[in-house]
């Protein structure tokens, strides 16, 4: 799945929590432009990601192989 995907997809899923971009941030610690950069993949912090991931409550459905 594209970067641009996966970003529709935690935005799909924060928004069904009734959280907005800058309350997820305010959790996070972080600004709201982190964030987006964050999911979008213009930042490439794994750390936040799975923060975000956690606070969202969305499970990794695909392993990585290794190699």
């Amino acid at each position: 799945m594209d970067q641009a995907k996966i970003g529709k997809f935690i935005s799909d899923m924060r928004k069904k929590q009734d959280l907005t971009q800058k309350q997820l941030a305010a959790i996070l610690g972080v600004t709201s432009g982190y964030v987006s950069q964050t999911i979008y993949g213009r930042k490439n912090d794994e750390a936040l990601r799975n923060r975000i991931r956690e606070i969202l409550d969305i499970k990794e459905s695909r392993r990585r192989k290794a190699g």
